[in-house]
């Protein structure tokens, strides 16, 4: 009987088609490869990297996808820049890994990004690993809360209450170093990619959760006149 993972994400298959045909793709935090099988089923050349890519053993067979275990967060990070042409990371948050996500596309390429994210109001706590100093400050101004930096697309957020009592409602996963901040994934493009959409909503159920979406391009090279600027404002 053939084996066939659990469904894509929505918010994938939604924005697939913006990634070049036939084109090379970074499947980030595969799991069970769910993603890595539906876009080798358009005609993309996966690569399918995970920790542990024992999730992925039934459908390790599937035509166009390329498994490689590795642990990115403690290993060097081993893709050449502009090699893809999409890059997808579903469920998975490492901070600084987004360089690196951003160089590996290529001009013309898509990055589809979906990972739980912290509401508005919930943040606080301090600082997560890997947190980006320009988007946010996490100073001595109130003991154990996150400010934003001033002038900061995240500067309106102002302070909260603590993360734990604002977020318990949305089950797991709860450790701020596993969500997203408020604007997160708008501040870690900013300047580099276009983005095309942009989703930060609590969705409901037996298991709420709170999650951050984008689907950003790496604009193709233009040549601009005086004054003008090759990178659209988003």
């Amino acid at each position: 009987m053939k084996a066939f993972p659990p469904l894509p994400s929505a918010w994938v298959v939604r924005w697939a088609g913006l990634i070049p045909r036939g084109g090379r793709v970074l499947d980030l935090a595969c799991g069970a490869g769910r993603h890595a099988v539906y876009l080798a089923g358009l005609g993309h050349r996966v690569e399918a990297v995970d920790l542990d890519l024992a999730p992925s053993g039934a459908v390790r067979a599937t035509p166009g996808v390329a498994w490689r275990q590795a642990d990115l967060e403690r290993g060097g990070w081993p893709f050449a820049p502009g090699a893809y042409q999409g890059v997808v990371v579903t469920n998975y948050l490492h901070r600084p890994l987004f360089p690196h996500l951003l160089a590996a596309l290529a001009p013309g390429g898509a990055l589809i990004y979906e990972t739980f994210a912290m509401a508005p109001w919930s943040v606080g706590r301090g600082a997560p690993e890997g947190g980006s100093a320009s988007a946010w400050d996490a100073g001595d101004r109130v003991p154990g809360r996150l400010h934003p930096a001033p002038g900061s697309l995240l500067a309106s957020q102002g302070t909260a209450p603590p993360f734990a009592v604002a977020q318990e409602a949305c089950g797991r996963p709860r450790n701020p170093a596993h969500l997203l901040l408020p604007g997160e994934l708008l501040e870690a493009v900013r300047g580099r990619l276009r983005v095309v959409a942009y989703e930060d909503v609590t969705e409901g159920g037996e298991a709420p959760k709170r999650v951050q979406r984008l689907c950003a391009l790496r604009p193709a090279p233009m040549t601009a006149g005086p004054g003008l600027s090759t990178m659209p404002d988003f």
